[in-house]
């Protein structure tokens, strides 16, 4: 996995795109969070390369798990999950941006499930990825 992040990265870099990591967590057991340990590993990787990162996990255990989630039986993030974390990133990524009028209004909008918007140059895109460890059997989206 460090092989493609750092390939991705010194892409961005070559074509001036900010490269930015965020974890979502799995939605289930936010308070007893069974992936510290691969959460922990992958945000070592990022350090040593000096690639700027973002943990949602603390935001998103101030909600009720179930309010985040597709459905009872699908606990991938919602609509309201990715507009908390879509605002979450809005705010840390660009409260310190040196342009300092820098708001809502004049910035493209991040792209997210539902969001009717047509994809345009300066918006922002999540990709997923799934972490699979098979020492304990677990995957990480």
């Amino acid at each position: 996995i460090q092989d493609k992040i750092n390939k991705l990265n010194n892409f961005c870099i070559t074509k001036s795109i900010r490269f930015y990591v965020n974890f979502i967590p799995e939605l289930r057991d936010l308070k007893d969070y069974k992936f510290n340990k691969q959460t922990d590993l992958i945000k070592s990787l990022l350090k040593k390369n000096n690639i700027k990162y973002y943990d949602s996990i603390n935001l998103l255990k101030e909600y009720n798990e179930a309010d985040l989630w597709v459905s009872k039986n699908d606990s991938h993030a919602n609509n309201t999950a990715h507009k908390v974390i879509a605002d979450f990133l809005f705010q840390n990524i660009f409260k310190n941006d040196q342009n300092k009028s820098t708001n809502r209004k004049n910035v493209q909008p991040m792209v997210f499930t539902e969001n009717s918007l047509i994809i345009k140059p300066g918006m922002v895109f999540f990709m997923h990825m799934i972490l699979m460890d098979g020492e304990v059997q677990l995957a990480m989206n």
